[in-house]
């Protein structure tokens, strides 16, 4: 926690990575960049699960099986999952995501702009939006947050 407050104060966020734009995994696993923003994907009509994360954070690393098994199993459902890159290098995200199993899109916001929005002081931090775009939940961890993804999604 105090490491991300700590590169907000200093400036030094972001480094290699530009704003208004999103990380997509193509179906044979190459990962390209395209124009896109947080605001493309919360309030569309479905639940979207946000992970705030980095990879040199070590509970980030920790934690992200745990959201890729509940992309995996409810994302033809209809839940969209969506990471947010918090401070970290481009190459270094993209190989954290391969490593990792990460075919969801990943938001890069250089300016911690959502990270002051929702006011995160520590990650990993995820957010389970509403189709009408308001948090449901935050704050989950472990087996809580396929628990709140499926009573959100009506027991599925």
């Amino acid at each position: 926690m105090m490491a991300l407050a700590v590169l907000l104060a200093t400036g030094i966020c972001g480094a290699g990575l530009r704003a208004q734009e999103v990380l997509k995994v193509k179906d044979n696993g190459v990962i390209e960049t395209a124009p896109g923003s947080f605001d493309s994907y919360i309030g569309k009509g479905n639940y979207v699960l946000v992970d705030f994360w980095a990879s040199w954070c070590g509970p980030c690393m920790q934690e992200s099986p745990n959201v890729v098994k509940v992309y995996e199993d409810y994302r033809d459902k209809g839940l969209v999952v969506l990471g947010v890159l918090v401070n970290d290098k481009l190459e270094n995200s993209k190989t954290a995501m391969r490593r990792l199993g990460m075919k969801y899109d990943q938001v890069i916001d250089p300016e911690n702009v959502q990270v002051k929005k929702f006011g995160i002081t520590g990650i990993p931090h995820l957010i389970l939006f509403g189709p009408d775009g308001k948090v449901v939940k935050r704050g989950m961890r472990g087996p809580e947050i396929e628990a709140s993804v499926k009573e959100a999604l009506g027991g599925f």
